[in-house]
C-alpha cells in the first residue's frame, strides 16, 4: 500500500525490546540479583508499559480507497474510544451503490488454509522462526554448557545475537527494497545456516560470538517478510496473514521443547544441527515469497 517495506521496522521495534532484556538478564546474573526480583521487575515495567501503551490505541475508521464503505455501528469502549463494529446487515454510506454484502471470515480463512502459496510461505517462515525461537530459548545455556562461559556471558551472548537480529530489521527495509524479497530472503538462510554451524562448532569462545553476529543477521527478515508476503493480496490478507503468523509461531512453541528433548540424547549444541534442515527448506522456499500483482478490494 505504500510502496516500499516497512514491515522489518515494525519487527525492529520489537527486538528493541528483547536487546533490552537481554542486556538487563545478563546484569542481574553477573549481580547474582535473586530470580524472584529480576521477574518481578521485569513483569512491574511490562504492566507500566503496555498500560501506558493501551491508552494512545484508538480505531481508525478513516475510509481507505477502493473499500467498501459502510457506517458502522458504534460500540464506546471506555479504555480504547469508539471502535466500528461492521455485521453482515450494515448499510452502506448515503449515495453509495454497493450493496450490503455478508461478510464471510470463516470462508475466506478456510480459502487461505487450501492456498498453495500461502502454505509454503508459512513453512518458509516456520524454518527461520525456528531459527530465531531456538536462539531465544538456548544460545545463553549452549554458550554456558556447550562453550564454557558463565551465566552472565550466556545472557550477553544472546543480547548480542538480538543486537544484530535487531540491525538487520532496520536495515533489512532498504536492502529489500533494493533487491527484492528473494535473493534476500535466500541470503537470510544461508547466513543463518552459516553462523549456526560455526556456533556449534566453534573451537574458541570468541568465534561463537562472532557467530551469533552472523546467525542473528540470518533470522533477523523471514518473519517480518513472510507477514508482508502475505498480504500482497489486500482483499485477502487478513486471512492469509493469519495462516501464515499461525504455521510461523508454530517454530516457537514446538520447536523449544523439541530441541531440548533432543539435546537429552546428543547435547545442547549438536541439537542445534537439526534447525539447519528447516533452515534449507527456508532457502529453498525463498521464491514463493515474491511479490505477486495485488487484487482490488471486493
Amino acid at each position: 500500500a505504500v510502496g516500499r517495506h516497512i514491515m522489518p521496522r515494525l519487527h525492529g521495534a520489537f527486538s528493541l525490546g528483547t536487546v533490552a532484556g537481554a542486556g538487563l538478564g545478563a546484569w542481574a546474573a553477573a549481580a547474582s540479583l535473586p530470580v524472584f526480583w529480576h521477574l518481578a521487575a521485569a513483569g512491574a515495567v511490562v504492566a507500566v508499559s503496555v498500560t501506558t501503551a493501551a491508552a494512545w490505541f484508538r480505531a481508525d475508521i478513516t475510509p481507505v480507497a477502493g473499500e467498501r464503505t459502510y457506517v458502522p455501528d458504534n460500540f464506546e469502549d471506555p479504555s480504547t474510544g469508539p471502535i466500528a463494529i461492521i455485521t453482515p446487515g450494515s448499510r452502506p454510506l448515503e449515495g453509495s451503490d454497493v450493496p450490503p454484502v455478508p461478510l464471510d471470515n470463516k470462508r475466506k480463512i478456510a480459502e487461505a488454509w487450501r492456498d498453495r502459496r500461502t502454505l509454503l510461505l508459512g513453512v518458509m517462515v516456520l524454518g527461520l522462526a525456528l531459527a530465531e525461537g531456538a536462539a531465544g530459548d538456548w544460545v545463553a545455556l549452549a554458550l554456558a554448557d556447550g562453550h564454557g562461559q558463565s551465566d552472565a556471558a550466556g545472557a550477553a551472548g544472546y543480547g548480542l545475537f538480538v543486537t544484530f537480529m535487531t540491525i538487520g530489521r532496520f536495515a533489512g527495509t532498504l536492502v529489500l527494497d533494493r533487491f527484492g524479497r528473494v535473493p534476500v530472503m535466500r541470503w537470510c538462510a544461508a547466513l543463518a545456516v552459516f553462523g549456526l554451524g560455526l556456533f556449534v562448532f566453534a573451537p574458541v569462545p570468541w568465534l561463537a560470538y562472532v557467530a551469533l553476529a552472523v546467525w542473528g543477521l540470518g533470522a533477523s527478515l523471514g518473519f517480518p517478510v513472510g507477514m508482508s508476503a502475505a498480504a500482497d493480496e489486500p482483499a485477502k490478507a487478513a486471512a492469509r496473514v493469519s495462516v501464515v503468523s499461525t504455521i510461523g509461531y508454530g517454530a516457537f512453541l514446538c520447536g523449544p521443547p523439541l530441541l531440548g528433548l533432543l539435546a537429552e540424547h546428543v547435547g545442547i549444541l549438536h541439537s542445534l544441527l537439526s534447525v539447519m534442515v528447516m533452515l534449507a527448506v527456508s532457502f529453498l522456499l525463498s521464491p514463493v515469497a515474491r511479490k505477486v500483482p495485488q487484487t482490488p478490494l471486493r
